[in-house]
């Protein structure tokens, strides 16, 4: 009895020193799984009770056997999560990395801490704490990291034309009493948007040389065609010979917007009338129209150049803008005589889409409009107020337009650079009439932009009575602040007994480099409140002032 109970206890020993290895590394891994193997070492010593010695140290082999089979799978099994959780990790470092708050955030890991090693990343050192992983350092993948820069994109190579990428066409020379400009007429021949920028020098007839500025077009579409303008420079000594240039193109990095240009243009003598409307996929800016006016010869008599924008200085998509291009007048007074003119069109694609803005803006109420007819010209008059409560910088454009053709026949444009909350101001816009084509509709559109600039109305007194009989009003300013005043701008509406409108006028301050500067008064300022016919009843004067800050 006693032999068999030593037996027993031996059996017992050896059984429990083979198994003791399996569940400590059960337990280390896994508290579930310790529990289990507790459970089995209890079954175990129950059932080798009646077991050989033989049988026991077998089966206590073999259960020594699976229990580290099983270690090994499960740790297979674990280290795979890991991997799958240290590329997750990975992944997420690329992302945050420039959210320290985030990335400072140790990992969940089932690994056990004395085995966590900090992971590389890209974030700043405060935000480096360690992740626990039973992964070491070094297998942080930094090709992860690296590919959260952006793509550093190669710096357009600027070249010598040589091979007729781009060709000149004609040779414009405009020679202003010695002052000489170059107007080339540039063809892009290649299948990419290119950027063309000229040198240009100029030789006198005595062979001296005088370099010219240099010229640029940022964005010239493929098979385009536009106009460069080349300051050449002052031909004193001797009157200009012939011109050198050389042309160097690169890949341009915008797109032209040339293309995306729907034209109108009327003529009526004296002012000529240019129109475009954007109807291409993005907003465009430096909308121009350059015209050349030649006399039978070919050579430049004058240039002119009107730009077409909104409030913002772009063309967004939808937009129509136009402007009127007085023709000059020659040394005499007269309309300049020309044999022909020729006008070339350009505009730039910003990355934006956005569309033009339609109807009236809710920022703005029109108190008053009136037309007066000023010989078979019809003026629109209106008074306006900012019925929001931020300031406001305010256009106003008056578009008439042919029904017959949808020509524009007249074009004006005004800007008021601040108007304040509960502000009024008035405005005057023509509308050209043509006898056989009656009275036309005209189209008012008030465009509006928040504006940092601020009034000095408030630092203006303001004084003004008529003088004479009457039909004169003189207007003084004093400046009370310590700071020059940008812009002054004056409006007086004439109104007969009965309340109606028969005459405006409008001055615009000038004193000096400023408006009117700090502390100044300004001189007598005259605006008419009559006509030929009759004398104002009453009248009401509008002032608009800015600081541009």
């Amino acid at each position: 009895m006693k032999k068999r109970i030593f037996i027993w206890l031996l059996v017992l020993a050896l059984n429990m020193s083979l198994l003791s290895g399996c569940s400590q590394a059960e337990e280390e891994s896994d508290p579930s799984a310790a529990a289990s193997s507790e459970k089995f070492e209890t079954e175990e010593v129950e059932q080798s009770q009646e077991l050989t010695i033989e049988q026991l140290k077998e089966q206590s082999a073999a259960a020594a056997a699976n229990s580290q089979e099983s270690s090994r799978e499960e740790k297979k099994e674990t280290e795979g999560l890991r991997n799958d959780k240290d590329e997750s990790e990975e992944s997420t470092e690329t992302v945050e990395s420039s959210t320290p708050e985030e990335s400072s955030a140790p990992a969940e890991s089932s690994a056990p801490a004395e085995s966590s090693a900090p992971a590389e990343s890209s974030a700043p050192a405060e935000s480096s704490a360690p992740v626990e992983s039973s992964t070491p350092a070094e297998s942080s993948t930094e090709p992860a990291v690296e590919s959260s820069a952006p793509p550093v994109e190669e710096t357009p190579t600027e070249k010598l034309v040589t091979a007729g990428e781009i060709s000149v066409g004609k040779t414009y020379i405009w020679d202003d009493y010695g002052a000489v400009s170059a107007y080339l007429e540039l063809t892009n021949n290649t299948s990419e948007t290119q950027t063309v920028r000229t040198t240009i020098r100029g030789y006198d007839t005595a062979g001296t040389a005088i370099e010219g500025e240099e010229g640029y077009l940022s964005a010239l579409g493929p098979g385009e065609t536009s106009l460069m303008e080349l300051f050449v420079g002052f031909f004193d000594a001797a009157p200009l010979d012939h011109l050198e240039y050389e042309l160097y193109i690169c890949k341009a990095s915008k797109e032209s917007g040339t293309k995306d240009l729907e034209v109108k243009e009327a003529d009526y003598g004296r002012q000529i009338f240019y129109e475009v409307t954007n109807k291409g996929p993005n907003t465009l800016r430096d909308v121009r129209a350059t015209t050349l006016f030649l006399d039978a010869e070919g050579k430049v008599l004058t240039c002119r150049v009107v730009y077409m924008h909104d409030i913002d200085w772009e063309l967004k998509v939808g937009g129509t803008e136009g402007e009127c291009m007085w023709v000059p007048l020659d040394e005499e007074g007269n309309v300049l005589s020309y044999s022909s003119r020729v006008t070339y069109y350009y505009a730039e694609r910003l990355q934006r889409t956005d569309q033009a803005a339609v109807g009236q803006p809710a920022e703005i109420q029109v108190l008053e409009d009136y037309k007066i007819d000023y010989n078979g010209s019809i003026g629109r008059i209106l008074v306006y107020k900012n019925v929001s409560a931020e300031p406001l910088r305010v256009r106003i454009t008056f578009a008439t337009h042919n029904p017959s053709n949808g020509a524009p026949v007249w074009i004006d444009h005004f800007v008021t650079e601040v108007l304040e909350p509960g502000a009024t101001m008035a405005v005057q816009g023509g509308q050209a009439i043509q006898s056989e084509l009656g009275e036309l509709e005209q189209e008012i559109r008030f465009e509006v932009a928040r504006t940092d600039d601020t009034s000095a109305n408030g630092d203006l007194t303001v004084s003004a009575q008529p003088i004479g009989n009457g039909g004169v009003l003189s207007v003084q300013l004093t400046n009370n602040s310590s700071r020059d005043i940008d812009t002054i701008v004056l409006f007086v509406i004439a109104y007969d007994s009965a309340g109606n409108c028969f005459h405006v006028d409008t001055n615009t301050v000038f004193e000096g480099e400023s408006a009117l500067d700090a502390g100044m008064t300004s001189e007598e300022i005259h605006l008419t409140i009559s006509t030929a016919r009759e004398v104002a009843d009453h009248w009401v004067l509008f002032v608009s002032s800015a600081y541009y800050n």
